[in-house]
């Protein structure tokens, strides 16, 4: 008897606890992971630092690009050249990633 109802807990427990574990990351992972959105690179002024791009919609965005902003390669290097890359051209199509405001790049 006593055995029965030991493995049942065990079982039970052993089912039970990657739920218990899983659950937490998700909620953690879906508050701190960037929204990203394609878009058509229009203009890049790399002296300013801004970068003019084109949403699916047609909605046309201005953005400055700081320093800490990272510019990744389609690898995931980050590109050293910045907006001076030659990947980052008029007409190019890009991924930028939002922050929770959607309008803040990450």
């Amino acid at each position: 008897m006593m055995r029965t109802l030991f493995s049942c807990l065990l079982g039970l427990s052993l089912l039970c606890s990657p739920l218990l574990v899983v659950a937490p990351q998700k909620a953690h992972a879906q508050k701190d992971d960037p929204k990203g959105q394609v878009v058509k690179v229009k203009s890049v002024d790399p002296k300013a630092s801004s970068l003019i791009v084109t949403t699916p919609e047609g909605k046309v965005l201005t953005f400055k690009i700081e320093d800490k902003i990272k510019i990744y390669g389609p690898l995931g290097g980050v590109s050293e050249d910045r907006l001076k890359d030659d990947r980052i051209t008029a007409g190019s199509e890009i991924t930028l990633y939002y922050l929770a405001d959607n309008k803040t790049l990450k």
